[in-house]
């Protein structure tokens, strides 16, 4: 189940949801604003600018609020892919 920028994949107290939820959702805002920066970006280049800002997150929330953000409509996902940091093709995301 999806709370706004959050996936729900496991059972959880109301309480935990609602914190997951709002800091989802400031990771979502702060990877636009890093995209609006960069113009386009892997999810390894985004994530390498969020650790240098002090963002502490998983690769893995940022490729999520990618996701959110295409859905959105606030960002392209294009068909370019370059080598990531580990060697696997990345897509690269665009801002609109």
């Amino acid at each position: 189940m999806t709370y706004g920028p959050y996936f729900q994949t496991n059972s959880m107290p109301r309480h935990s949801l609602l914190g997951r939820i709002y800091r989802a959702h400031n990771q979502t805002e702060a990877v636009h604003h890093i995209m609006r920066h960069l113009k386009k970006a892997t999810p390894s280049q985004v994530h390498s600018v969020a650790l240098d800002a002090g963002m502490r997150c998983p690769l893995t929330s940022i490729r999520r609020s990618l996701t959110v953000l295409t859905e959105d409509n606030r960002l392209t996902k294009t068909d370019a892919l370059r080598v990531s940091p580990l060697g696997a093709s990345e897509h690269i995301w665009s801002i609109q």
